[in-house]
């Protein structure tokens, strides 16, 4: 009996070329769609922590569904999808304040490729110093780590109970084919060698009874 793979390498493959580009496209996208399209009363709400907390929630969940897609087992995976996660944030922010300028009332400019040439670099420089000075983009950080690794984390766990209780299944059903059908297991004291039954004679009216023991 071969047993399930564990999907590790699958899912850092996976995570690595489809769900890290794609939620930082996520991210990218939403800012160059839908931003521009906002009320300013609603980008501004709270302060932006709620579109912020959104933007980060949408990243997670775009980088997490490629990985469970190729149902991972490995516990180490979901760590990896927490990383890939982060790192999805931060390219996605890198292309948007490098491409996508400011415009009047908070919105975003349409994507300017050679502004993301040119601007790339001082936006990666410019990223580190606001995470680490700014609890907003620290939320957003650990929102995007988090929810990947959560998801992922569940899923590894699910599979790897169904794959316990079907080798559970399976020894049962094996035991019980192999015990004749009818026949209760012979019963023996503790540390009591196992041994066949001794097979009592069949009676019969011609051969003579043993007289009885005193």
């Amino acid at each position: 009996m071969s047993h399930p793979k564990s999907g590790l390498l699958r899912g850092l493959v996976t995570g690595l070329v489809v769900g890290l580009p794609l939620g930082a496209a996520g991210l990218v996208g939403f800012a160059h769609f839908a931003w521009p399209a906002l009320p300013d009363n609603v980008v501004h709400v709270g302060g932006r922590l709620p579109l912020q907390c959104a933007l980060a929630l949408l990243t997670a969940l775009l980088v997490a569904v490629p990985m469970l897609l190729v149902r991972p087992r490995s516990l180490a995976l979901p760590w990896a999808a927490a990383c890939y996660g982060a790192g999805a944030l931060a390219l996605g922010l890198i292309v948007v304040e490098a491409a996508t300028p400011l415009v009047l009332g908070g919105g975003r400019a349409p994507l300017d490729f050679g502004l993301l040439r040119t601007r790339t670099p001082e936006a990666a420089r410019e990223l580190w110093p606001t995470i680490t000075s700014n609890w907003q983009a620290q939320l957003a950080f650990g929102i995007a780590a988090l929810v990947p690794l959560l998801l992922v984390l569940l899923r590894a766990l699910r599979l790897r109970a169904k794959a316990r209780a079907a080798v559970a299944d399976t020894t049962t059903g094996t035991a019980a084919e192999a015990a004749p059908a009818g026949q209760e297991p012979e019963y023996r004291a503790p540390f009591e060698p196992a041994q066949a039954p001794v097979q009592q004679p069949t009676a019969d009216l011609f051969t003579p009874r043993r007289p009885a023991g005193d």
